[in-house]
């Protein structure tokens, strides 16, 4: 699934043409998706604070949104056991929410019955001891301008903790990491990408009969290559392949995937 499932519920997607993308276009970025570049996000106190804003207004209506009815009929189906596995794009967690779709933060075996590919806008992790703490909007500055306690890149409390141990005991300090959304950007190694590849190997193994493509444009080459595994494996159990979207896959797409019954 893609960003296109929770727009019913009121949280815009990424590429139409009122999507975030198109709306988060302003003078510090050229284009909104440059805000979910890792080497542009972090790159100047300008950027990271446009980040910051943009990811605590995401939060903020996931919090506020309720699960669509797409939502619904994927539970509905785990429900009554037909679902083997949930590969969602999406980082809002509208689906994690509901009973049967649930996953694991970080990522670990056995599989939970949702992937999250991109990670969770309801979650922080330090780039240094790697620790995973629901996410806290406050601590996040949004502005250049404003006065108080947020800052544009956090520092990790537990990091700090560690080196306040440290230096009481005269310890060599290993110095405090920063906290970031955990989301995954453009152009930054994927953290749970060997254990993702793991589960998608085990399901491909299991021999699913019917592929459900949904609110997605496919335009990530990583979940493209899934779907096309995917898609493969069905048709090799004469399954069968759905795309469901609100606009027509470009022909390269349809290609690319090489067995949909029905768009």
């Amino acid at each position: 699934t893609g960003a296109g499932i929770s727009v019913a519920a009121g949280i815009p997607d990424f590429r139409s043409t009122d999507g975030l993308f198109a709306l988060l276009k302003g003078k510090s970025c050229a284009s909104g998706k440059d805000l979910f570049d890792f080497n542009k996000v972090y790159s100047s106190d300008e950027m990271s604070v446009a980040f910051n804003s943009m990811i605590t207004k995401l939060h903020r209506l996931s919090k506020e949104a309720n699960p669509t009815g797409f939502h619904e009929l994927l539970e509905k189906i785990s429900m009554e056991g037909k679902l083997q596995r949930l590969y969602t794009q999406n980082i809002d967690g509208l689906d994690t929410r509901l009973t049967n779709l649930g996953t694991n933060v970080p990522l670990q075996k056995p599989a939970p019955m949702t992937i999250q590919l991109h990670g969770s806008i309801n979650h922080m992790v330090c780039n240094k001891c790697g620790n995973v703490v629901d996410l806290d909007p406050g601590i996040f500055k949004c502005d250049l301008i404003g006065e108080g306690e947020a800052t544009v890149v956090p520092s990790c409390q537990q990091c700090e903790e560690f080196e306040s141990v440290r230096s009481i005991a005269g310890l060599r300090l290993k110095g405090v990491g920063k906290l970031r959304p955990r989301v995954v950007l453009y152009n930054e190694i994927h953290p749970e990408g060997d254990i993702i590849g793991e589960i998608t190997g085990l399901d491909l193994k299991k021999k699913p009969d019917c592929l459900i493509i949904a609110g997605t444009s496919l335009q990530i080459p990583g979940v493209k290559s899934i779907c096309k595994q995917f898609a493969q494996k069905v048709r090799s159990s004469k399954g069968i392949v759905l795309y469901l979207n609100k606009e027509m896959p470009s022909r390269s797409i349809i290609e690319s995937i090489g067995c949909i019954d029905l768009i």
